[in-house]
């Protein structure tokens, strides 16, 4: 079991740059993906960050959890920093970078999340699987929503990603 967030982005309007980024020979499109996921890991990253303090919609620890983790961190999910360090904005397409980590490429996409064989050193879950008991709210385990759609505004910059490695790819072959 595992965590994955799907984004769609209509690129119909874009149709013109995708053409040019996934000519045959043209890697443009691998650019936009890694671009894309250092975007959405940085959004992902800040939210967690906030929802981790208190500052988000995650509900708090319970005054038992926080007896038993007194000496650790009281920060929600983040005990021993594993999952949120799945989180880094590696710029990298490979399948699992680090463990945790998911990044699988597709034709025109990517698929970012919580997955593989790496454990947890604080618990006899894999990463992938703890991440998705928050995630869920399995067990006695509330909600704590990690994967979500991005702001308007993230997915208008990733649209422009589009436009700018297009541009970028159709100067350097000389087309207008």
């Amino acid at each position: 079991m595992s965590v994955r967030v799907k984004l769609k982005i209509d690129l119909k309007p874009l149709e013109r740059y995708v053409n040019v980024l996934t000519k045959t020979g043209q890697s443009g499109f691998n650019e936009v993906m890694i671009k894309w996921i250092v975007r959405y890991k940085k959004f992902a990253l800040a939210r967690y960050n906030r929802n981790s303090r208190g500052g988000g919609d995650w509900p708090p620890l319970s005054p038992k959890t926080k007896k038993r983790i007194k000496k650790r961190s009281r920060a929600i999910l983040k005990d021993s920093n594993t999952l949120v360090s799945t989180l880094d904005p590696i710029p990298t397409l490979d399948k699992y970078p680090k463990p945790g980590i998911v990044t699988i490429n597709h034709y025109r996409g990517i698929t970012i999340g919580f997955g593989g064989g790496g454990a947890h050193p604080l618990s006899r879950l894999s990463i992938g699987r703890l991440a998705t008991v928050h995630h869920l709210g399995l067990g006695r385990v509330p909600v704590r929503t990690i994967l979500v759609d991005p702001t308007q505004e993230i997915k208008n910059r990733m649209a422009n990603d589009v436009r700018d490695v297009a541009n970028k790819t159709k100067r350097l072959l000389g087309m207008k």
